[in-house]
């Protein structure tokens, strides 16, 4: 899966732990490219093209061996159960192999790991690994704008570094300024789509998470019904050109789901 010999797990270096990736096999090393999945067809009497539904995808799966920094060495019980203690999460973690460093995997072990040793000690461990989903992500981005000032309408340039859907819905945080009691963004690259708030409060802070349709107030108010059109805020793949139109502080967090 991967050709480098050093990654990081839940921000551990394998130097730190004492191990390097190997490949046991020889010749090209396999690699994932792009997605898993599985076109969903029904095949009807009669009809001799199916209909086709879609696609259902599959989360990715690699496999990983490590094997000691100093491969003549014998692994000790202290080392194996720091490297399972490592490696075995309950929680999703991010994999970073050196082969790439702006991407991540979030991953956990899963199946059945597996270690072939010699009688002098020794060896490699094998593991598998789940993610999350599909894809690779890329690292979080914050892109923040001072925009306390403005009197007029304000163009800002927002970045979508993802190829996976048509859209990406990043994280928004805006804090109003001055007398501002609304708030509004035009993307000019998606066809003039309008996010927008009325009815807020002076000097108020409002989160939204745009993918799950989550908005909260720092005043622990509901302002779904402020959301003037129920359209949350989504980037097209490349850069938008987004009007602000309002006084604010602006804060947007991405996290790019990839395919390589």
């Amino acid at each position: 899966m991967f050709i480098s010999l050093d990654f990081t797990y839940d921000s551990v270096s394998n130097e730190d732990m004492g191990v390097i990736l190997i490949s046991s096999s020889s010749g090209l090393k396999e690699q994932g490219f792009g997605i898993p999945r599985n076109s969903i067809k029904e095949k009807v009497k009669g009809r001799k093209r199916p209909f086709f539904y879609g696609f259902e995808e599959e989360v990715l799966k690699f496999q990983i061996e490590i094997m000691k920094t100093d491969t003549e060495e014998s692994w000790t019980f202290a080392e194996k159960k720091n490297i399972n203690t490592w490696l075995f999460k309950n929680t999703y973690c991010d994999f970073v192999s050196e082969d790439n460093l702006e991407i991540l995997y979030k991953c956990v072990a899963v199946g059945t790991p597996k270690f072939y040793t010699s009688r002098d000690g020794t060896g490699y461990a094998q593991i598998d690994f789940e993610c999350d989903a599909p894809y690779a992500w890329s690292a979080s981005s914050v892109q923040t704008f001072d925009l306390s000032a403005i009197v007029t309408p304000t163009t800002i340039q927002i970045q979508n570094l993802s190829n996976v859907d048509d859209f990406y819905y990043p994280e928004v945080e805006f804090l109003l300024s001055g007398a501002a009691t609304a708030f509004k963004l035009t993307n000019n690259t998606d066809g003039g789509r309008i996010f927008a708030f009325t009815g807020l409060t002076a000097l108020e802070t409002v989160y939204i998470n745009n993918e799950k349709k989550q908005i909260i107030s720092d005043l622990s108010l509901y302002r779904y019904s402020n959301l003037t059109n129920k359209q949350f805020f989504r980037l097209p793949y490349g850069t938008s050109s987004v009007v602000v139109e309002y006084a604010c502080e602006l804060t947007v967090r991405s996290q790019f789901p990839i395919i390589i």
